[in-house]
């Protein structure tokens, strides 16, 4: 707390370690005492509480008011320099402004009229709350970034960014947002980041976006994804990727997405090799499942030039598989002469028994064998050289799992009911035979008594004849 003479209208706050003006002053205060503290910058609503003051002292603080300017290279540095607005009277022809770590809490709709050609913008941590969002006035904060390639926001307070700015930044390359309290409720649902000319996605942009359907990256210059932010999009149902530079998918990626409807994949650079039958095998499962996509045509190699992904058969992939079986097997006969060796020579294996024939002897032939009767494997011929190896793929071999699970059960299902059939068939028989049975029984026994009956009816004229 300052020391306050209120019938004076005097404040000291000499030495009490502020980094700020005080606030809630009293507006009647004629004299303020600042000096010996830490105050770095003065905003433009530093005195609007004391529209009385008369004199105020700031001596022995770290004001730094100007910043530092190359004007050759149109280079505006004004970090750390305890800003709370923007500077005015900058030159119409600044290319770059820097304001990191400063304090500035708000960008107004006019805050860079002054710098109509700045191209990279840094505000990263401030305490920035709010960017105006009235790019469609003359003059407003859009116009005025019209020719921004970089905008850096990070470490600040935003909750949320106004489409409309986004739209008017037409030729940003990249824009850093990371560590931002942003509010990622259920309103965002549907974001599109198209034609914005990104090169690249921060893994973590995306990482508290839970409810997101629909993302769309069409028409940037991506060369590729990374496989962390599939975590991100699990719920996704439409995925858009067109007019990119990708020439292939992370499999992390692909298999996150397990709730998308429909995939835009068109005009991208894809080079069709061993890398891209990942790619191959999980549109044949999308697609077998209802999914949806456009196309996927190849530009590299030449010989696979502007074929389509789908209509490529296997049998172009085969020296993928190939060199790879060729690798393990010529392995398996490489561990097996070291492990005879190794017993020859009193069960002492060789350190690089363990190591395959790529690293413990050269891969390709390059190096020596490593004892001189290793001549067929690693010394002379060598191994083929070897492409990429595909990763294992787990969910497939969880699929083809939970298939034989349920292809087991249908089968005992099918069995069960085929034994409760003939149970029933027996039962039915049974029944029937009874009731047969039963039916002969009766009808013997009524055609014994009528011939009883006839019989008596014989004998009774006869005994009225005698009587």
């Amino acid at each position: 707390e300052c020391a306050c003479d209120a019938g004076a209208g005097v404040v000291d706050c000499r030495g009490r370690g502020l980094y700020d003006i005080p606030r809630r002053l009293h507006p009647d205060t004629q004299e303020l005492y600042l000096q010996d503290n830490r105050i770095r910058g003065l905003g433009s609503m530093a005195f609007r509480e004391t529209p009385s003051v008369r004199v105020v002292d700031l001596s022995n603080n770290s004001i730094t008011s100007e910043c530092a300017c190359d004007a050759g290279a149109g280079v505006v540095d004004c970090r750390g320099r305890g800003l709370y607005d923007i500077p005015r009277r900058l030159h119409p022809d600044t290319q770059e402004l820097y304001l990191q770590d400063n304090r500035i809490r708000g960008l107004g709709s006019m805050a860079f009229r002054e710098t109509p050609s700045v191209r990279v913008v840094d505000l990263s941590n401030n305490s920035i709350t709010s960017v105006s969002p009235l790019s469609g006035l003359p003059g407003a904060m859009g116009e005025s970034l019209r020719n921004l390639s970089h905008l850096g926001l990070s470490h600040n307070k935003l909750t949320r960014l106004d489409r409309s700015l986004l739209e008017a930044l037409g030729h940003l390359d990249s824009l850093a947002l990371r560590e931002n309290p942003w509010r990622c409720d259920c309103q965002l649902i549907r974001l599109s980041l198209a034609n914005n000319g990104l090169r690249e996605l921060d893994k973590r942009l995306l990482a508290p976006v839970r409810s997101l359907t629909h993302l769309n990256l069409s028409h940037n210059s991506l060369s590729g994804l990374p496989g962390a932010m599939g975590e991100s999009l699990r719920n996704l149902s439409h995925l858009g990727l067109s007019h990119n530079k990708l020439t292939r998918l992370d499999r992390s990626l692909l298999e996150a997405l397990g709730h998308l409807d429909s995939l835009a994949l068109r005009e991208n650079p894809w080079r069709c090799d061993c890398q891209l039958i990942v790619l191959k095998l999980w549109l044949e499962t999308y697609l077998f499942k209802g999914g949806v996509v456009d196309e996927v045509r190849c530009s590299q190699p030449q010989e696979m030039q502007d074929k389509e992904l789908q209509r490529i058969p296997y049998q172009l992939f085969h020296a993928c598989m190939t060199t790879s079986y060729n690798y393990l097997f010529a392995n398996i006969h490489h561990l097996d002469e070291r492990l005879h060796r190794g017993h020859a020579d009193g069960n002492h294996a060789h350190p690089a028994l363990h190591a395959p024939v790529g690293m413990a002897e050269g891969f390709g032939g390059g190096g020596a064998g490593a004892s001189g009767g290793g001549g067929a494997v690693g010394g002379g011929g060598g191994l083929p050289e070897c492409e990429p190896k595909q990763r294992p793929r787990p969910v497939n071999l969880r699929h083809a799992i939970a298939t034989v699970i349920i292809t087991g059960v249908v089968c005992g299902i099918v069995c069960l009911m085929m034994l409760a059939a003939a149970v029933y068939g027996c039962a039915y028989a049974a029944i029937m035979a009874k009731y047969q049975r039963e039916v002969k029984k009766n009808e013997e026994m009524a055609a014994a008594q009528e011939a009883q009956q006839a019989k008596a009816r014989e004998k009774e004229p006869l005994e009225n004849a005698i009587a």
